[in-house]
């Protein structure tokens, strides 16, 4: 059986235990940040009477819950720390979901560690701006099948009809709502026939943290030409007064990109 390569680490990084360990001691112990005996009590009696994951329940998926959390956290509401109104259970899965959701300054992230691999089958679609993602997954998606697309999510937390020119303030709502969709992928019960994840992920690294985390069934690249995007972006009255933005972000892709002999091939033609 092939072995796993050792993993080269320079000296004095951090790997991930250590990364944890010296992120508990900062944050101190467990009742020197309020979770102390009258805690315990009541978090119990918030079980005996929530047994079940909220989070899931709202998704339709019945999961027993193992922990109680804080909707609002100690950090940023100590008033309401021992307050039953303020508290939820949530099994492991989502409670590691809200907690390491966002970075340290509560930003949402492009790429949650909590992700688990997908129980639907999953088709990921990459490619450089301009290449025709959207309409390519329109064109192979069942009617029932779950679509992520952060442009289609971003238009509907701004409440307004599609367009690639979404004002990038709605981009940290989009983003908590996508990674929100793709932890659904991982839960028990979930009646889409097939998912879709559109990223652009131009280097071969890249791609591989989505297959290691989420497993997909295949990764499609949409090899569209440079020009041929140019052209496009040219045509779409929504990338108007966007030519040197769309020139600079689609050459970088290209220059980023390198092919891997897994994934599937795409070449578009205009």
């Amino acid at each position: 059986m092939a072995l796993r390569p050792p993993v080269f680490r320079p000296p004095h990084q951090r790997d991930k235990r250590q990364k944890r360990r010296d992120d508990d001691a900062r944050r101190g112990t467990a009742q020197e940040r309020g979770y102390d005996s009258v805690w315990a009590k009541l978090a119990k009696a918030h079980r005996a009477a929530e047994p079940l994951c909220r989070r899931c329940w709202a998704d339709g998926v019945v999961t027993l819950g193992q922990l109680v959390d804080h909707i609002v956290t100690v950090e940023e509401a100590p008033h309401l720390r021992l307050v039953d109104s303020n508290l939820q259970t949530l099994c492991r899965d989502c409670h590691k979901e809200k907690t390491y959701g966002e970075d340290l300054a509560g930003r949402a992230v492009g790429k949650p560690i909590w992700l688990k691999p997908s129980k639907v089958p999953l088709t990921i679609v990459c490619g450089p701006p301009g290449a025709g993602k959207s309409t390519w997954v329109r064109a192979h998606a069942g009617r029932d099948d779950l679509v992520l697309d952060l442009d289609v999510i971003a238009c509907e937390v701004a409440g307004i009809p599609f367009t690639h020119a979404w004002d990038r303030k709605h981009l940290q709502e989009a983003l908590h709502a996508r990674n929100r969709m793709l932890g659904r992928l991982s839960k028990k019960g979930r009646d889409w026939p097939r998912a879709w994840l559109i990223v652009s992920e131009p280097t071969p690294d890249g791609r591989q943290w989505w297959a290691d985390v989420l497993v997909p069934d295949r990764i499609v690249v949409l090899e569209t030409p440079a020009l041929v995007c140019l052209q496009r972006a040219a045509n779409d009255h929504d990338r108007t007064g966007r030519r040197e933005a769309m020139q600079r972000a689609v050459g970088a892709w290209w220059d980023a990109y390198q092919r891997r002999d897994d994934e599937q091939r795409v070449i578009a033609a205009a």
